[in-house]
């Protein structure tokens, strides 16, 4: 069926990728949680440092989050 020009189509797709990008940012936020031992806090502050980026943001991680020894 033909949609008229003035009617502006319904476009599932672009609300479904919405919800698909939330997910997955929340998949990959607990992910991380447990995977470092750390709160949801320092995560989502390890993704804003990496824009977003979730491997810049395992790096990030493990740079301010592991306990280095000190070398005297």
């Amino acid at each position: 069926m033909h949609m008229p020009a003035n009617k502006p189509k319904n476009d599932s797709r672009s609300t479904a990728k919405g919800d698909k990008a939330a997910g997955e940012s929340n998949f990959e936020i607990t992910y991380l949680q447990q995977k470092f031992l750390v709160s949801r806090q320092k995560v989502e502050e390890a993704m804003k440092a990496s824009g977003n980026d979730h491997h810049l943001a395992e790096a990030w991680l493990i740079k301010y989050t592991t306990k280095r020894p000190v070398l005297l």
